[in-house]
């Protein structure tokens, strides 16, 4: 039997506990992203935001040249549930 042969990593990450001021804001909470998607050199060409009006909750994807990063963010449980896939 031939290996499979694998083009990268998904990684699944559940966060508790994160601070409200981060999370709430949406365009605090790109910024972030952003620059820890410069940090890994992710090369990330987009950021979306997906909110529905008047729900604190939304996901924030990364597109990035090597994957993504996507975090599906509760700012009222101060839960992020995140896929990094590199």
């Amino acid at each position: 039997m031939q290996p499979k042969k694998f083009t990268g990593k998904l990684i699944a990450i559940d966060m508790y506990n994160c601070g409200v001021n981060e999370v709430n804001d949406t365009e605090k909470a790109k910024t972030l992203l952003q620059e820890g998607c410069d940090e890994y050199r992710m090369n990330s060409h987009e950021l979306l935001v997906c909110q529905e009006e008047g729900q604190s909750e939304y996901s924030i994807s990364a597109l990035c040249k090597q994957g993504h990063v996507t975090l599906h963010v509760y700012p009222k449980l101060g839960f992020i549930a995140a896929d990094i896939f590199s």
